[in-house]
């Protein structure tokens, strides 16, 4: 009897470009050389862990050959029999540059044009040299916060290179440190994860977080052995404790401590007693619940990472689209060229006619020169008189305020395009002047009289200026 062939899934025979929900994935997380891997599934709508690894690498993937690194990744995803392609990489905190600021009241187009604003201020990059990852969160106060992260676009490109030689494809680059399950997220909490090597803290608010920090240095070595140092680390949380601001600082009673190892195991349990001596009460989780295993659980749930640095990907559609709109690409090309060659016709008439107007004035200039050198001999030598009737009117009325017999006198008047009038001079006293300044300020064309200057005694030596009001307005 044949096999019937199963039919496709209605929503994939609706919108075949539609990204399916990942069934599985390959969760990685890199600090310095060491690499922990773990393989997820989601069975019977339940995410299970169906294998999982670490290793040390022989070389930096960060820094030495990207080759060779994703030789040595791939050998050792053989080795355990991870044969997952699709996966998210956990970065170290200590790659991402992290800060938390205060957002006002915005659209959401506004809000995302001031955190690139932010961004730009905070981090000492370029935008474009960037990868940038927001997410918004609202403090017990009600006062609305964003956390930003930014990892240099730099090292996004390398990882994709690594991981794409090693035959994984990237589909998710997020942060290490994960938001807790155990507690409610409205209230601020400390996470602390406790690695071999160094410690990640972050203060979690919300969906965000008011604080990020990787504390490499609260380890010490004991013959072969890293310890850590009990006394640096408080140190280390009550200085990120003391630059929290107000709206969060207050609320924060709880903390979670996790871990990914037998000896950060060793090294959470004995945190416990040094935080509940600061008087944070304090939550374990279970090392199957670290943060790359909460990583990976959460992007099989929700198919997105809290904070993604990966640029996204054109997706099939898209790229349809882009090929399909090639032909109108052509012809409103061909439009522009047209556009474009009409202008340059347009433009060289305008530059040809303009140079034959420059020739003719080449050949007058120095006829032009001349007659304006004559034209002004002529007005050096001739009478002087104006032909504005306001210009006599305002002589007028300056000379009928004068006395005559010549106790008063002026050396320049300036009228002014907007009528102001200034006026200097001498008087042969103090009495002569003001009796002149009263006879200005009875005048009804005359008003905004103010003397600007007065110097000596006999004579005196002044300036005033008024503004002239045609027809008495």
């Amino acid at each position: 009897m044949a096999r019937r062939k199963q039919a496709k899934p209605i929503a994939f025979i609706l919108n075949p470009f539609k990204p399916q929900p990942l069934a599985s994935l390959l969760a990685l997380s890199f600090y310095g050389r060491r690499v922990s891997a773990i393989a997820m599934k989601r069975i019977n709508g339940q995410v299970r862990v169906v294998g999982q690894a670490r290793t040390m690498l022989s070389l930096d993937p960060l820094t030495q050959s990207e080759e060779l690194v994703a030789q040595e990744l791939r050998g050792f995803l053989d080795q355990h029999e991870l044969r997952e392609t699709k996966c998210l990489v956990c970065l170290p905190s200590n790659l991402v540059l992290t800060t938390s600021i205060e957002i006002p009241e915005l659209s959401e187009e506004d809000r995302q044009s001031y955190l690139d604003l932010q961004a730009e201020t905070e981090f000492p990059f370029a935008a474009d040299e960037i990868s940038l990852s927001s997410v918004a969160f609202q403090a017990p106060d009600q006062s609305r916060h964003a956390t930003l992260a930014a990892l240099p676009k730099t090292q996004v490109g390398r990882l994709e290179r690594i991981l794409q030689q090693a035959k994984l494809r990237p589909i998710s680059l997020t942060l290490g440190i994960q938001p807790s399950p155990t507690i409610e997220p409205s209230s601020p909490h400390l996470i602390l994860n406790v690695h071999p090597d160094h410690v990640d803290l972050a203060i979690q608010c919300d969906n965000g977080y008011a604080a990020i920090r990787s504390l490499d240095e609260v380890y010490e070595t004991e013959g072969a052995d890293q310890v850590l140092d009990h006394d640096l680390l408080q140190r280390e949380i009550k200085i990120t404790l003391g630059q929290l601001s107000g709206a969060v600082r207050p609320h924060l009673k709880h903390a979670i401590v996790s871990h990914d190892s037998p000896p950060g195991a060793d090294a959470a349990e004995s945190l416990q007693s040094t935080l509940q001596g600061m008087g944070l009460k304090t939550t374990p989780v279970p090392s199957e619940h670290n943060p790359l295993h909460r990583a990976a659980e959460s992007f099989l749930i929700n198919q997105n990472s809290h904070l993604e640095f990966l640029p996204p990907k054109e997706t099939q559609f898209q790229a349809l689209a882009k090929k399909v709109s090639s032909r109108r690409n052509a012809w409103v090309g061909g439009s522009v060229g047209a556009i474009v060659a009409l202008t340059v016709i347009v433009y060289s008439i305008q530059g040809y006619r303009l140079r034959s107007l420059e020739n003719e004035w080449a050949g007058m200039a120095d006829t032009v020169t001349e007659l304006e050198a004559l034209q002004g001999r002529i007005r050096q030598f001739r009478p002087w008189f104006t032909r504005s009737v306001e210009s006599l009117e305002i002589a007028k009325q300056l000379s009928g305020a004068f006395p005559r017999e010549g106790s008063l006198w002026v050396k320049s008047v300036q009228i002014k395009e907007n009528q102001q009038v200034l006026c200097s001079g001498s008087a042969r006293n103090n009495q002569e002047l003001l009796t002149v300044m009263d006879e200005l300020r009875g005048m009804e064309h005359i008003s905004e009289l103010m003397l600007q200057q007065v110097r000596g005694e006999a004579p005196v030596q002044f300036a005033f200026q008024f503004q002239w009001k045609s027809g008495g307005q």
